[in-house]
Formats: structure tokens, sequence, C-alpha cells
């Protein structure tokens, strides 16, 4: 460029420099706009400005006095910034904290009220679609499982008296997710299912019916659980231990049979537990424990004929069962 003499190089030279000036404060990059960035942050900002600016090559003295009330501007208004800032953000945070305090206090409430001794009695939400007549048989079964569905029915005594089945299509993704959560206790879990044109109905999953080669769901059936219909719904439920470390028969070498696998009971109520709890506290190689000695809560009973009967004992080696005899021997 050509430098104009006299004034009008004067003019020239302000106008480049404002012009300048006004480049970088678009975002551009160089010392006036690292000065002009650096002076918005407040008080530290000014010795950043300044020292930024004793760097600037000559060229840029003409816009000296425009950083200079830039940074005394910034100086005067950045506590005030940053109070509003600061004050805006905390607020913020004590609502998203005190939000967060009340949501874990009203889990923490429901995950008293769903579980007692680790048992669980949640209830599932499956949604389902009432089949038509058109959708009963082999090939409709077969376009529905390609379609990402699996036919299923409903059976039982309603609460209304009607015992009248209902075919119903169920998403494979849903079922999958909720049989793969809780293998061992989807059996015995109570399922809410919404239909699309009644009400929902309350069951439970009586049966799966597995492809043997690709392991995929062909059927499934459901049968209806009526809350304080006597005798109540038939189940088995497993079993689950605690206190381990505390039996003794686990410290001496020995171990756990387990007679029964899962405990018949009638469900009467609207809890059902995933799994029924078996107490090894002081228990020792040659003990049993009974079906009386397990804890059955409220709504739940013992569906058996033959009185009490024993569902665990405790064994060892010939050499530990051999002590263990000598022991109460001894004791008595």
């Amino acid at each position: 460029a050509v430098r104009a003499p006299g004034t009008q190089g004067e003019a020239h030279r302000a106008g480049r420099g404002t012009m300048a000036a006004s480049a970088m404060s678009r975002g551009a990059s160089g010392p006036a706009t690292v000065a002009l960035r650096a002076a918005a942050v407040g008080h530290a900002g000014v010795t950043a400005s300044l020292r930024a600016v004793a760097g600037a090559p000559p060229s840029l003295g003409c816009v000296m006095p425009v950083l200079a009330r830039s940074m005394h501007i910034a100086a005067v208004q950045a506590p005030r910034w940053r109070g509003a800032v600061l004050s805006r953000a905390g607020g913020a945070l004590r609502a998203e904290t005190a939000a967060a305090s009340v949501t874990e206090r009203a889990c923490a409430a429901a995950e008293g009220r769903r579980t007692l001794f680790g048992q669980k009695f949640n209830v599932l939400q499956l949604p389902a679609i009432r089949r038509s007549s058109f959708d009963i048989g082999s090939t409709a079964a077969r376009r529905a499982r390609a379609a990402g569905l699996t036919p299923g029915t409903i059976y039982g005594v309603a609460a209304d008296g009607t015992a009248e089945p209902i075919a119903v299509w169920v998403r494979t993704v849903d079922l999958v997710r909720e049989h793969n959560r809780s293998p061992m206790s989807f059996a015995n879990t109570l399922v809410d299912m919404p239909l699309n044109d009644t009400a929902s109905e309350l069951v439970v999953p009586r049966s799966l019916d597995v492809d043997p080669v690709t392991r995929q769901i062909r059927n499934v059936t459901f049968l209806r659980h009526v809350p304080g219909r006597r005798p109540g719904t038939k189940m088995s439920i497993p079993f689950r231990t605690i206190n381990d470390e505390r039996c003794m028969a686990y410290r001496a070498g020995g171990w756990m049979l387990e007679l029964v696998h899962r405990l018949p009971v009638y469900c009467v109520g609207d809890k059902v537990p995933d799994a029924l709890v078996l107490d090894l506290r002081g228990k020792n190689i040659g003990d049993k424990i009974m079906a009386s000695e397990v804890h059955l809560p409220d709504g739940v009973r013992i569906r058996s004929n033959q009185g009490d009967f024993a569902v665990a004992r405790f064994a060892g080696s010939k050499r530990l069962m051999m002590q263990r005899e000598a022991q109460i021997a001894s004791a008595s």
C-alpha cells in the first residue's frame, strides 16, 4: 500500500488502524485480539492485556487508545459480570442437586418397599397386541416371528369369572430382555400386560417354547393372576441363601445339597418374591433345612400334602461325616 503524504497519510493510518481493531474484535488472531479477550476475564485480564500490548508491533500504535478503553471497561464491569454468572450457575447447581437428592430419596424409599431380605417384588410391564381370528395358525405365526413378534396366549379365570383365552402378540425384544434379566425367577414374576383394546391383564409367565436349534422363543403362555382369590396361583419359586460366611458346614469343608430346587407354593397376594431365603447361620455337617424354616412373605404358603419336609441338607467327606457323628455322640 502507498502511504499518503501529510494529513491524508495520518488519516489513512488512523483508518487502517481502526479497521484492524474492528477485524481483530471480530475474531482475528493477534496481540491486540489476545489483549481484548484477556481483558474480559477481569482484573487478572488487565495484566495479561498489558503484557500482550507491550509485545505488539509499532504499526498497531493507533489502536492503543481503543485497547486502553476496552481494558478499563472490562476491569470495571468484570466483577459485576462474574457475580451474575456465578450466581446464575450456583442457582442452577443448587436446583439440580436438590432434584437429584429428592430423586435418590424416592428411589431409596421405593427400593425399600420392594425389597425384603434381598427379595424383590417387582411387577414387569410387557405390552401386548390382541390377535384377531385371522391371525391364528402356523402361517400367521411364522410371518409374525419374521416381523419380530412372538405369539402368546393368556388363559385362566379372570376376576369377573370369565375364562375365555386371549391370543396376543408380544414383541420378541421385550420378552427376551425381561427373560434374560432374571432367567431363574421369570416364571414366578407378575407381569402387567396392557392390551390394545381393553384394560391391562395381571398375568404370570407359565411356559416358554424355545427352538432347540436356534434358541429363539417360538411361543409363550401366560396365566391370569387375581390377587386375593383362594387358594391362589400355583408357582414354583427358587431358593437363595444368606449368611453363608456363618455356616459351620462350609467352614469345615462341607457343602449343601439342595433336595428341592424350587418350592411349590400358592401365591394369593399381589407380591410374589423372586426367590425364597434359606438362612445358613449355624448349620453344620449333617443338618437339614426344613420347609418350615423357609421365610415366606405374606400371601405365600407352601403347596404340599406331606407336611414338613427337608429342602436341603449339608454333607461332607466320609472323614468329616465320621467326625461330626463322633461330636454328636460325645455331646449326647
